[in-house]
């Protein structure tokens, strides 16, 4: 299904978030996410998505809710290990990603490049700046605010991006995709948000894969 490999390419794109998110000190953040060129079959699949990020110094979890298929994304940020919970109508998947996995990810640094473009737009009350990430497949535009704190990790995808993402677009497979910020929240996070549920039956990507074929 196609809502699934969509799915999995949003992860990738968030943990550039995720990973420099998981370095301050504790709270909340909201994104909503755009993809206005979907069919409207594929949208009322979707619905309206938001995002919601709650983090502390040891843990990151996401939300999101796409309508049909309700997922929450839990990261160790000491261990790195990344465990993916789906619900799709129903059906409760889990797939558990190990460090190596989203290491696996991350882009060699001489197959793209960060252009500063000096560009400033003000995102949930912060200043960010626009930078042009170019690879060889598409270009992506980032918003970074440099006065929240930040810090790469293994789960980053693009290793030299200094900065706080605040907002994504990019297009893939023929799709315009935007993810923007719209409220960060100093806060404190019950340890309880980041206890991972029973219920859900582990699948390997190559068995979830087989199921988007």
């Amino acid at each position: 299904m196609k809502n699934i490999k969509i799915f999995f390419s949003l992860i990738f794109i968030c943990s550039i978030s995720l990973s420099s998110i998981a370095q301050i000190e504790e709270g909340k953040v909201t994104y909503k996410m755009e993809m206005p060129d979907l069919d409207p079959s594929m949208a009322s699949m979707f619905g309206d998505t938001k995002l919601t990020m709650l983090f502390n110094d040891e843990n990151v979890k996401m939300d999101m809710n796409m309508g049909m298929m309700q997922t929450n994304t839990f990261i160790d940020i000491e261990s790195g290990e990344t465990v993916v919970l789906m619900d799709l109508m129903g059906q409760k998947m889990k797939i558990v990603m190990g460090q190596e996995d989203m290491k696996a990810e991350q882009m060699d640094e001489k197959d793209y490049e960060i252009v500063k473009t000096g560009e400033m737009e003000k995102i949930a009350d912060y200043e960010c700046e626009k930078l042009i990430i170019k690879t060889k497949d598409m270009d992506m535009t980032v918003f970074v605010s440099y006065d929240i704190k930040s810090f790469g990790s293994l789960n980053n995808q693009f290793t030299k991006l200094e900065g706080f993402p605040m907002k994504y677009e990019s297009v893939q497979s023929g799709m315009k995709l935007s993810i923007e910020a719209t409220s960060v929240e100093v806060m404190k996070i019950s340890d309880d948000e980041f206890v991972i549920p029973d219920g859900y039956k582990e699948m390997s990507m190559d068995e979830l894969e087989m199921m988007g074929r």
